[in-house]
């Protein structure tokens, strides 16, 4: 699904919805047997059958109404950080808010793909050495702006992130959390609130040695750290290690590694495609 949107954000160089659900729904029923989550492939179905007349509302009929709060939407968001790298903060969550919507439509889920989106372009925009404390001030100050006109119970982004700060800064009980303590403070299951927290914590953690995994490779601490959690394990890995290949580049990532993804080579394409659009943009911009 993250393919999907690089490729319809390529193809028509921003979002569309009736493309991007016909790319989400027909990558499923050309190979079902994925590990799709049950409820999404109801709404792959209704869309297909609704001939894609409204590619928000099977999603915003699901759970009498209140939509999913699962952690799909975020898993698959990166592109939309690339894409979206110099865009303004409104427009910008716009953009994350309507490639969720197709598939998730509760708050909680798609402000979990807000935080994962802001967490990846944060990281894309961050200066050498990486400072942990003003990264997560940045994305606090975010999710506070972003969360202000929720509910107090939705008010969860902001909060996950404080006590992050508060552990980094060693005001929190728990010095230096380990897997289990990590997972029972920010969680490790299928929720995106209780997953892009434990991604985001993944990441920054996993800039420093840790005696857990003893590599000088951070891509490779977030990847050990974010697994070591248990629970969701793919999706938070993949967050965790979007949001530090975004810092790093592909040079932290092991040729081993990339080799065993499929269809790397076409996943390198439309990374270099997304690349070159912005820069684009930028161009004509400067030239306004």
């Amino acid at each position: 699904m993250t393919r999907a949107v690089a490729q319809s954000l390529v193809a028509h160089k921003g979002f569309n919805a009736t493309d991007l659900a016909k790319r989400f729904a027909q990558d499923f029923f050309e190979n079902p047997k994925r590990g799709y989550g049950e409820r999404v492939t109801e709404v792959f179905a209704a869309l297909h059958i609704e001939e894609y007349a409204d590619p928000f509302g099977p999603a915003k009929r699901q759970f009498s109404g209140t939509g999913s709060y699962g952690n799909g939407a975020a898993m698959r968001i990166a592109p939309v950080a690339l894409y979206g790298i110099n865009l303004s903060d409104d427009k910008f969550n716009e953009m994350v808010d309507n490639c969720s919507r197709i598939t998730h439509t509760n708050v909680k889920g798609v402000n979990g793909a807000k935080l994962q989106c802001h967490a990846i372009r944060e990281a894309l925009r961050a200066s050498q050495p990486f400072d942990s404390l003003s990264y997560l001030q940045k994305l606090a100050q975010k999710m506070e702006k972003i969360e202000d006109g929720c509910q107090d119970k939705d008010k969860i982004y902001s909060k996950a992130l404080l006590e992050m700060l508060q552990i980094f800064e060693g005001k929190h009980r728990n010095k230096d959390p380990l897997p289990a303590d990590i997972a029972d403070i920010f969680g490790n299951s299928v929720s995106a609130q209780r997953s892009v927290p434990s991604a985001v914590y993944s990441f920054v953690r996993a800039q420093a040695p840790t005696e857990l995994f003893e590599t000088d490779n951070p891509f490779l601490r977030a990847l050990f750290l974010s697994i070591s959690l248990g629970g969701d394990t793919d999706t938070i890995a993949s967050m965790a290690c979007a949001i530090s290949g975004a810092l790093h580049g592909d040079s932290k990532v092991p040729p081993l590694l990339i080799e065993h993804c499929e269809a790397s080579d076409n996943t390198i394409k439309l990374a270099d495609e997304l690349h070159k659009i912005v820069d684009n943009q930028s161009e004509s911009n400067e030239k306004r």
